[in-house]
């Protein structure tokens, strides 16, 4: 008895779409359950947090963008806060973004399966946009790109179907102004209406024939984009500067000669940069190694992909080109996708952005809306000069695979920051389980690679509680390498700082200091004036110690991380313990610090180097455990005997602070000895 039917399974509407899913999936869904947030997704997620609805309504509004907030409040509604969620829900609008681009093309190329699935196979996996990891911040990318593809389509199926040109041509205006009054990277997409327009009513015939039912047609559109530009130029709200402010058209218009070299130097490194350029990242030959074993997973994708892509279209009869019409389609696919990847690249280009700007890691998010554009045009030029359609989809799905190599790896750098940042936020939390508010923390640096400065100060914030003023926010982080403590040390005066739609009010005695990367293997530090002499601190680190003030921490008050955001509590390993045993050592609870210490050597931790040893080396002391201070000593002088300093002003702090128990005196006078503290010890 059949139970399967085969023909269902054999169509084109269930197998391309399957295709392009798990080409989308291969590239960007297989480390989903191990990524979190980064970089402006913090923000997002803090102002939701915070504020809800009205969280997200002040930093649109910030951002420039008044009318995006209602993308992230669906998002919110549909998956709450989880990085999961976030991620799935994404990645289903890529999906759907490139299955309504083949669906597109579809009604311009009917007979032609095989060619519009390699485009929009292409256009999946592209490798100019890297940022799909930062899903909640790029949600909206995709939801716009879905909404101005789909009003494409509508636009198409009005005119095709005059009989329910109403009903498509009203479905058209509101995808269509949802996605423009959103956002503007797809603006330039309007241009393109009338090209369509042109396109569909004509079919073959005279351009000029039928002028008048073209403008016609085009006449809600050119009033829809009249209507926006109106908004965008005039009436929109913004908060003082638009980011977005479109300077170089305007600079174009009033100085045309001086405007204009810039502008084509722009345009060529766009153009050439998204044929050529970007393709090196799938195929550099530095990514032929061994290690990490991630690479060598990512070439394994490329050729399962490969191998897959190549036996579907091989085996399914309306994936061969042994049928296909020898029309103009290369022709047309490389003169209409010239024009697309034209009017992507031009809400960039009219603010001076350039995909190709070497001044920020994410300008490649200028070039996402010429995807579409650059997939057709190579598709047409392959096509154009490999005759034989089996060598040609072997190149394109060659192409596909190798995007979809690079994709993966650039996930991969996403999931180790994740990981990292989750590392870093629980040993914050163990270190500090509570922080007396308001209290700025300061670091070198981002901390973590994907996020920065403002990323990290809603990551803290969403740490240690929220805010019910979103305007001002309990917990700050400030960049060491950015900011001039030691002026503020000279002049303290009241710290106030702003980001975006967040602020800060404090004063330079309530701050934390925190170095995280001094050594390639180490934990979360917490500095003092204690540490002056840690010869592993930056200059920086070292400079602001005096405003460190370990009073801003509390005690342990039973609470954790958000599961939801952070994921279930990290194993415990060794900076579980160094971290609780801080804390400890702190409130000069050293038997708590010992118990600690011991259980970790019974669980076969022990410090990653020399400076975590010293709260152990007093803690051993001051519980009269001479012979295992003294030992951990030891570990910590040598072999690199740059603790010199650090380990004599502790052990005078210990000789400070020990007289009268016994044996103190034996082994002052063996540090003194064996590690020449005769400057320090007495």
């Amino acid at each position: 008895m059949k139970i399967v039917n085969h023909k269902l399974f054999s169509s084109e509407k269930w197998i391309v779409p399957a295709i392009l899913l798990g080409v989308c999936i291969a590239a960007y869904g297989l480390q989903i359950p191990w990524l979190g947030y980064t970089l402006d997704d913090w923000i997002i997620l803090h102002s939701y947090s915070t504020g809800g609805v009205k969280g997200l309504m002040e930093y649109s509004f910030m951002g420039s963008r008044p009318l995006v907030f209602w993308i992230w409040e669906l998002g919110f509604l549909l998956v709450g806060k989880a990085p999961l969620g976030w991620h799935i829900f994404t990645l289903t609008w890529r999906f759907l973004t490139v299955w309504m681009f083949w669906v597109l093309l579809r009604e311009f190329w009917p007979t032609q399966t095989r060619r519009t699935t390699l485009t929009a196979a292409l256009f999946a996996v592209y490798p100019i946009f890297f940022q799909q990891p930062s899903a909640l911040t790029f949600s909206f990318h995709w939801v716009c790109h879905f909404l101005v593809l789909l009003s494409l389509y509508w636009m198409v199926r009005a005119l095709r179907c005059p009989k329910q040109w109403l009903a498509y041509s009203t479905g058209a205006i509101l995808a269509g102004s949802a996605a423009l009054f959103s956002q503007e990277f797809f603006v330039g997409y309007e241009l393109l209406r009338p090209i369509l327009i042109i396109i569909i009513i004509n079919e073959g015939s005279n351009w000029n024939k039928n002028l008048r039912q073209v403008i016609r047609q085009w006449a809600p559109y050119a009033l829809l984009f009249a209507g926006y530009l109106i908004w965008r130029l005039v009436a929109m709200p913004v908060p003082g500067a638009d980011r977005n402010t479109p300077q170089m058209l305007s600079d174009l218009f009033h100085h045309p000669f001086s405007t204009l070299p810039s502008l084509l130097v722009m345009v060529l490194r766009d153009f050439v940069n998204g044929f050529v350029g970007v393709w090196y990242q799938t195929y550099d030959p530095k990514l032929l190694a061994i290690s990490p074993m991630s690479g060598l997973i990512s070439w394994g994708l490329v050729a399962l992909v490969f191998g897959v892509t190549i036996i579907l279209f091989l085996r399914n009869r309306f994936l061969k080109g042994d049928n296909e019409t020898h029309d103009d389609f290369s022709r047309w696919a490389i003169w209409i996708g010239l024009a697309v990847m034209l009017v992507g690249f031009i809400p960039g280009w009219s603010i001076g952005r350039s995909m190709t700007a070497t001044n920020s890691l994410y300008n490649d998010r200028f070039g996402l809306a010429a995807m579409a554009g650059v997939s057709l045009i190579v598709v047409g030029i392959v096509e154009t000069l490999v005759k034989q359609w089996r060598a040609s989809t072997v190149i394109i799905l060659a192409m596909v695979s190798l995007a979809v190599g690079a994709h993966f790896r650039n996930t991969t750098e996403y999931r180790w920051s994740w990981e990292q940042q989750t590392r870093l936020y629980w040993q914050l939390k163990w270190r500090a389980p509570k922080l007396e508010a308001p209290t700025a923390i300061y670091g070198d640096g981002a901390l973590v690679k994907y996020i920065g400065s403002w990323a990290t100060i809603s990551a803290i914030n969403e740490i240690y509680g929220q805010t019910v003023n979103t305007n001002v926010e309990p917990y700050w982080y400030f960049d060491l390498t950015k900011v001039d403590v030691p002026s503020r040390i000279m002049n303290p005066e009241p710290i106030l700082d702003t980001k975006n739609n967040l602020s800060y009010r404090g004063t330079i005695d309530q701050s934390l200091v925190i170095q995280a990367d001094a050594l390639p293997v180490q934990c979360l530090w917490v500095v003092s004036l204690q540490d002056k002499n840690n010869p592993y601190l930056t200059i920086e680190a070292h400079d602001a110690l005096p405003i460190s003030s370990l009073e801003r921490i509390l005690p342990d008050d039973g609470s954790t991380l958000d599961p939801a955001i952070f994921g279930p509590e990290i194993s415990h390993d060794w900076c579980y313990y160094y971290e609780k045993a801080a804390l400890a050592h702190q409130h000069q609870d050293w038997a708590e610090v010992m118990r600690l210490w011991h259980e970790a050597q019974s669980r076969g931790f022990s410090p990653n180097n020399e400076p975590e040893y010293m709260i152990f080396i007093e803690a051993s002391a001051y519980q009269g455990d001479w012979n295992l201070a003294q030992e951990l000593t030891k570990k910590a002088y040598y072999p690199y005997y740059v603790m010199h300093d650090y380990i004599c002003t502790t052990w005078r702090r210990i000789q400070d602070n020990t007289i009268g128990i016994d044996g103190q005196i034996d082994a002052i006078r063996n540090i003194t000895v064996n590690f020449d503290c005769q400057e320090f010890l007495h």
